[in-house]
């Protein structure tokens, strides 16, 4: 079959032992091109990729871009205004519709009791290490992305979920064992 192009790039992501490694396979018109001249471009390619991997690993890399996040119409400047109010953020999603009718209700009357909120009550006995179970929870806090997640107006007014990467535990410990 024909090249549809003069030089075509076929690029894939390989686990080895060593790590994740790029495979690049350069097919190109020998009727057109000279090997040096496709080595050239296959090794200023490289280049360039080398290149936006060391600016990535910065500790000051620039922050996300709509390709970087899950919400499919959010703008450059939306991250940006996000990014200033959540430290770290790592994702804007859209709001689902349930979240939507959450939302709504408790926009709509903040001085109510928020009855969509889930409490659990546990009756615990026996031996209880509370910083075992404060580094439990914190674990599970950092594994998962949704319990991180919260609602962010836009200056457009929509409302979006943001999920920082960090998230800091509320966590209180009293101890009542002197009160009757």
């Amino acid at each position: 079959m024909p090249l549809a192009h003069p030089v075509d790039l076929n690029a894939s992501a390989r686990e080895t032992p060593s790590g994740t490694r790029l495979l690049a396979t350069w097919t190109y018109a020998a009727a057109v091109l000279r090997p040096e001249d496709v080595r050239e471009l296959a090794d200023a390619w490289f280049a360039a990729l080398r290149r936006l991997v060391e600016e990535a690993r910065r500790p000051d890399a620039a922050g996300l871009t709509p390709s970087d996040v899950t919400h499919p119409s959010i703008t450059q400047a939306e991250i940006e205004h996000l990014e200033a109010a959540v430290p770290g953020l790592r994702d804007v999603l859209p709001l689902a519709p349930l979240q939507e009718g959450f939302l709504f209700l408790n926009l709509y009357d903040e001085d109510t009791r928020d009855v969509y909120v889930g409490q659990i009550a546990f009756d615990l006995s026996g031996p209880f290490d509370a910083p075992r179970l404060r580094t439990a929870a914190e674990n599970l806090l950092r594994r998962h992305d949704n319990l991180r997640a919260g609602f962010r107006q836009v200056p457009s007014g929509a409302w979006v979920q943001v999920v920082p990467a960090e998230a800091e535990l509320d966590w209180q410990e009293l101890d009542l064992t002197g009160l009757p």
